[in-house]
Protein backbone atom coordinates (compact mmCIF):
# COMPACT_ATOMS: atom_id res chain seq x y z
CA UNK A 1 0.00 0.00 0.00
CA UNK A 2 1.26 3.41 -0.91
CA UNK A 3 1.25 6.39 1.35
CA UNK A 4 2.12 5.32 4.83
CA UNK A 5 2.57 7.80 7.58
CA UNK A 6 -1.17 8.20 8.08
CA UNK A 7 -1.08 6.81 11.57
CA UNK A 8 -0.96 8.72 14.83
CA UNK A 9 1.28 11.76 15.08
CA UNK A 10 4.50 10.59 16.71
CA UNK A 11 6.51 13.76 17.25
CA UNK A 12 5.02 15.92 19.98
CA UNK A 13 6.12 19.52 20.24
CA UNK A 14 6.25 20.62 23.87
CA UNK A 15 5.35 24.22 23.07
CA UNK A 16 2.23 23.15 21.15
CA UNK A 17 1.15 20.89 23.99
CA UNK A 18 1.73 23.67 26.53
CA UNK A 19 -0.31 26.10 24.40
CA UNK A 20 -3.14 23.55 24.11
CA UNK A 21 -3.27 23.11 27.89
CA UNK A 22 -3.18 26.89 28.37
CA UNK A 23 -6.12 27.43 25.98
CA UNK A 24 -8.15 24.56 27.47
CA UNK A 25 -7.92 26.08 30.94
CA UNK A 26 -8.43 29.73 29.95
CA UNK A 27 -11.86 29.86 31.62
CA UNK A 28 -10.21 29.13 34.98
CA UNK A 29 -8.08 32.28 34.73
CA UNK A 30 -10.84 34.63 33.53
CA UNK A 31 -11.43 37.79 35.57
CA UNK A 32 -13.70 40.78 34.94
CA UNK A 33 -11.13 43.44 34.16
CA UNK A 34 -12.05 46.88 32.79
CA UNK A 35 -10.94 45.75 29.34
CA UNK A 36 -13.14 42.64 29.45
CA UNK A 37 -16.10 44.69 30.63
CA UNK A 38 -15.66 47.24 27.81
CA UNK A 39 -15.65 44.42 25.27
CA UNK A 40 -18.73 42.86 26.88
CA UNK A 41 -20.56 46.19 26.97
CA UNK A 42 -19.72 46.99 23.36
CA UNK A 43 -20.88 43.68 21.93
CA UNK A 44 -23.77 42.77 24.22
CA UNK A 45 -25.21 46.12 25.35
CA UNK A 46 -24.24 49.01 23.05
CA UNK A 47 -24.40 47.24 19.67
CA UNK A 48 -27.82 45.57 20.27
CA UNK A 49 -29.11 48.85 21.72
CA UNK A 50 -28.05 50.72 18.60
CA UNK A 51 -29.73 48.11 16.41
CA UNK A 52 -32.92 48.40 18.45
CA UNK A 53 -32.91 52.20 18.20
CA UNK A 54 -32.39 52.08 14.43
CA UNK A 55 -35.18 49.52 14.08
CA UNK A 56 -37.63 51.46 16.22
CA UNK A 57 -36.86 54.69 14.33
CA UNK A 58 -37.50 53.04 10.95
CA UNK A 59 -40.50 51.10 12.22
CA UNK A 60 -42.23 54.14 13.70
CA UNK A 61 -41.43 56.42 10.77
CA UNK A 62 -43.46 54.59 8.13
CA UNK A 63 -46.99 53.25 8.11
CA UNK A 64 -46.73 49.99 6.20
CA UNK A 65 -50.45 49.29 6.22
CA UNK A 66 -51.88 49.68 2.75
CA UNK A 67 -52.01 53.37 1.97
CA UNK A 68 -54.11 54.57 -0.92
CA UNK A 69 -52.65 56.26 -3.94
CA UNK A 70 -51.51 59.77 -3.13
CA UNK A 71 -51.15 59.14 0.61
CA UNK A 72 -47.47 59.01 1.62
CA UNK A 73 -46.09 56.18 3.72
CA UNK A 74 -44.23 58.65 5.95
CA UNK A 75 -46.38 59.10 9.09
CA UNK A 76 -45.23 62.66 9.72
CA UNK A 77 -45.99 63.79 6.17
CA UNK A 78 -49.37 62.06 6.26
CA UNK A 79 -50.21 63.74 9.57
CA UNK A 80 -49.21 67.14 8.18
CA UNK A 81 -51.40 66.63 5.11
CA UNK A 82 -54.33 65.57 7.27
CA UNK A 83 -53.91 68.68 9.42
CA UNK A 84 -53.98 70.90 6.33
CA UNK A 85 -57.26 69.41 5.11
Amino acid sequence: MAGGGHGPFRHYDASIERFDRWRESAYLRFRWTPSHFRTFAAYFIIFPGALYMAHSYANERYNWRGARRGIPLDKHTAAAQAAEE
